[in-house]
């Protein structure tokens, strides 16, 4: 059943950071210096994702860990314009979490460095507090990034019953936290690494088709898996399907794409639309920040 597009509030938890964008000018080569161009801006996977929702016109907040220094405030800042509501919690001697990537100029990563230790800091009692002023609001999902501890998840999940529980699984290493708590889940977002380090498997001995199946025979009752420009997987309900992906003639920068891919579907599917359905929002968001120089669609 659809919902009226005012009661739909999504609170996300997990990563805002600061992103250093490195985008080399030709093709790069090691043990050099390269040339190319620098750009510092705001990311995060849970934040990436609460931007497109805004963007889909949701009612967001977002809460997660910054240091006390010039990246705090310069998310701060970013949640003001974006008007995203702040839960942000500031951890005292503690660094803004931060990201830096480097790419080809086709838009693909060549190497990526994060720094974002201050997520293992955003322990039960400062993600309790913080999370307080979220119950009145009570909001339709939740949506987290495993950036976050594992015990803060379950406690999140468990602080807000009635949501719908959604996660990104961010990377193989932080997707393994998910393995014993697949059945907390209305909806994972993962691409096939993710799958594969969820599941303990190896991805060279199994097919997207075959990680899709074996998640659709978990607890977890829905999801995706995307897979670059390749159709996105995903099951429901232990059926599963896959939905191809428009070629793309240019891609500039492929940050951010699967945030946005989750922010689209979760935008939809909260009014209502079908989940095989609502991959195409998805699916037409990451499309337009392949397209931009950021992780969101501006």
């Amino acid at each position: 059943m659809s919902r009226p597009q005012s009661s739909i509030k999504v609170l996300c938890v997990g990563a805002a950071n600061i992103d250093i964008r490195c985008a080399f000018d030709a093709p790069s080569k090691d043990t050099i210096s390269n040339i190319g161009n620098i750009t510092t801006m705001t990311g995060g996977a849970a934040f990436n994702t609460a931007r497109v929702l805004t963007s889909f016109d949701v009612s967001t907040s977002f809460c997660g860990p910054v240091g006390d220094d010039v990246g705090q405030k310069t998310i701060c800042q970013a949640l003001g314009n974006e008007k995203i509501s702040n839960n942000l919690v500031t951890i005292k001697g503690a660094s803004t979490g931060r990201y830096i990537s480097m790419l080809e100029p086709d838009g693909s990563l060549k190497i990526a460095c994060n720094d974002m230790k201050i997520h293992d800091l955003f322990d039960v009692p400062r993600a309790k507090a913080a999370l307080e002023t979220e119950l009145a609001a009570k909001p339709t999902a939740v949506f987290c990034d495993t950036n976050i501890p594992q015990s803060t998840l379950a406690m999140i999940w468990a602080k807000f019953p009635d949501s719908v529980h959604c996660v990104t699984s961010v990377s193989p290493s932080k997707a393994t936290k998910l393995r014993s708590m697949l059945n907390e889940l209305d909806i994972l977002f993962c691409n096939v690494a993710e799958a594969a380090a969820i599941l303990d498997l190896q991805i060279s001995v199994n097919s997207p088709e075959t990680l899709a199946k074996m998640l659709a025979a978990t607890a977890a009752p829905r999801g995706i898996i995307s897979n670059g420009n390749h159709p996105v997987l995903y099951w429901e309900n232990g059926a599963t399907g896959e939905i191809s992906v428009p070629e793309l003639n240019e891609i500039v920068d492929v940050t951010g794409a699967g945030d946005a891919l989750a922010g689209g579907i979760l935008a939809a599917f909260l009014r209502g639309v079908p989940f095989n359905k609502a991959i195409g929002n998805g699916i037409a968001a990451a499309g337009k920040v392949l397209k931009a120089q950021g992780p969101w669609p501006g």
